[in-house]
């Protein structure tokens, strides 16, 4: 009787260590999940977080492009502007060069 309730225990100890030991492994397992879950979840936040700097870098390249292209739209619609107005300038003198010119004449003619 006794050689069977130590042949039980021991089979019971057997089965217990082996219980233990797949408790153990599902523990390691779940570790494991947990750690990959964390990495994953790092791996995102850090992908989250490089596109949202080039997105903040591409506005701010954006704003500074439509300044100076402002500016430099400005420039040159000034630029016209005065070459317009100079231009209109001479054409004025020359109708005011052409009409003393043409009083002279008609003066000098009627003399």
């Amino acid at each position: 009787m006794e050689f069977l309730a130590f042949l039980g225990s021991l089979v019971g100890g057997v089965l217990n260590w082996m219980g233990v030991d797949r408790r153990a492994t599902a523990m390691e397992e779940v570790a494991r999940s947990r750690e990959r879950q964390t990495r994953s979840l790092v791996d995102g936040a850090v992908a989250t977080w490089a596109e949202w700097r080039r997105a903040i870098e591409a506005q701010a390249a954006a704003t500074q492009d439509a300044a100076f292209w402002h500016e430099h739209t400005q420039r040159t619609r000034i630029y016209y502007n005065a070459q317009a107005f100079r231009a209109a300038q001479g054409l004025v003198l020359i109708g005011l060069g052409g009409g003393l010119l043409a009083l002279a004449l008609y003066l000098g003619v009627k003399k």
